[in-house]
């Protein structure tokens, strides 16, 4: 019994071990299984992540390729541009040396203004419009200004307010800005410095001086940034000039508000105002003619208490020969924009036009010959005002079938 026991326990422990051995070979080969399906996926990734870099590289070199292409045909554009400006230079210097010979001056002191007159004299041309007519000048004054790239070899934009649209223009108002807020601190702190020290200095000193200058033109800014600017815009550049040229402290930042500011030229030249003329007595005085339409106005102007004669086919009268009010304002006006009201006296001599056309040409004659009695600051405001401006037009002529100038025929059906 003992015996049978032990075998029967001896075939059970062989069982066991058996098991245990086909677990443990089961374990190993899943382990196995687990590592191989681990190496297959982390093979995969990698092989993933080499196709990723790779698809990565190739779109940076398509890009690359792109953008190198981008900027070798803007510098084979730039270098045509340069080979016909060139080539155009040369034919304007051969142009101009001919123009000199056959006018008989010197090539080398031959200017623009020369080679204008040259032209119209020697091809006169009866053409309205002035750009249809032969010019010589310079390639650069008429061809467009060629731009510096935006973007650089790797694709971004060279400056930092690209994306403004304008970068040219915004950089220009950003510097104002900077500007303005740095006299800003500059200010206060010379204001800490100034109630420790007593400085007295005058505002005339440290404030830049507008006076014979005028802003740039909206068309003079647009040729110096090469780029298109608005109206709006260029307002907004303009209030922002006036409000660092009138900072108490802008004589600092003179050199750089010079290059927006252009010298003021009067329409009307010292040198074509007529002197002064002497009556009999050595009273001096100044004549002037007028026409408005069909009417015909000759003016005496003296220095005087502002006594008006006028001198009509009717007879001779005063002011009152206008009834309307608006036409006797209008004959006083240059005298108020002057501030010089009943301080001269006037001949007027007139014909038979009509009362308002007498009206505005006396008015014209008596600014012309205001010019020859006050300064140059009072001329600029007649100049303003219109009053120096001759109005040139004419009755317009009847038109055969009309009833009119412009004015038809009522049309009758029956």
């Amino acid at each position: 019994m003992n015996c049978f026991k032990a075998a029967i326990l001896k075939s059970t422990l062989k069982l066991n071990a058996g098991s245990a051995n086909r677990l443990s070979t089961s374990k190993q080969l899943l382990f196995l299984f687990t590592q191989s399906n681990l190496n297959s996926n982390e093979n995969a990734k990698s092989d993933i992540r080499l196709a990723f870099t790779e698809s990565n590289e190739s779109l940076k070199d398509t890009k690359a390729e792109n953008i190198s292409r981008a900027m070798s045909y803007y510098l084979e554009k730039l270098a045509e541009r340069e080979s016909l400006i060139k080539f155009k230079t040369e034919e304007f210097e051969i142009g101009k040396r001919h123009l000199a010979k056959i006018m008989g001056e010197k090539s080398e002191t031959f200017t623009q203004d020369d080679i204008n007159r040259a032209i119209e004299y020697l091809l006169p041309s009866g053409l309205f419009e002035k750009k249809a007519r032969p010019f010589l000048k310079h390639p650069e004054d008429y061809y467009p200004k060629s731009k510096m790239a935006a973007f650089g070899r790797d694709g971004r934009p060279v400056h930092h307010l690209f994306y403004t649209g304008n970068p040219e223009f915004y950089q220009i108002i950003y510097e104002l800005t900077q500007k303005y807020l740095n006299l800003n601190r500059l200010e206060d702190a010379m204001s800490l410095i100034k109630s420790r020290i007593k400085i007295n200095r005058n505002e005339s000193e440290t404030k830049i001086d507008l006076t014979g200058s005028v802003w740039i033109s909206l068309d003079d800014l647009c040729k110096k940034l090469n780029t298109k600017i608005d109206e709006f815009s260029y307002t907004k550049f303009i209030i922002l000039l006036e409000k660092l040229a009138q900072h108490p402290l802008s004589k600092r930042e003179e050199a750089y508000v010079n290059q927006f500011l252009r010298p003021f030229e009067s329409v009307i030249k010292l040198n074509e105002i007529p002197s002064l003329l002497k009556d009999e007595n050595g009273r001096e005085y100044q004549e002037a003619e007028a026409r408005q339409r069909t009417a015909l106005v000759k003016l005496k102007l003296f220095e005087g208490t502002g006594e008006i004669k006028i001198k009509a086919p009717e007879g001779d009268f005063n002011i009152n020969f206008f009834d309307s009010i608006t036409q006797r304002e209008q004959l006083l006006f240059p005298f108020k924009v002057v501030d010089k009201i009943n301080q001269f006296d006037i001949e007027l001599e007139f014909n038979n036009g009509g009362m308002n056309c007498l009206a505005k040409a006396a008015r014209f004659a008596i600014s012309k010959a205001l010019c020859c009695f006050v300064s140059t600051d009072s001329i600029e405001k007649l100049r303003l005002a219109g009053l120096l401006t001759p109005d040139k037009r004419l009755k317009e002529r009847k038109k055969p079938g009309q009833e009119g100038a412009r004015r038809r025929y009522t049309w009758k059906k029956r």
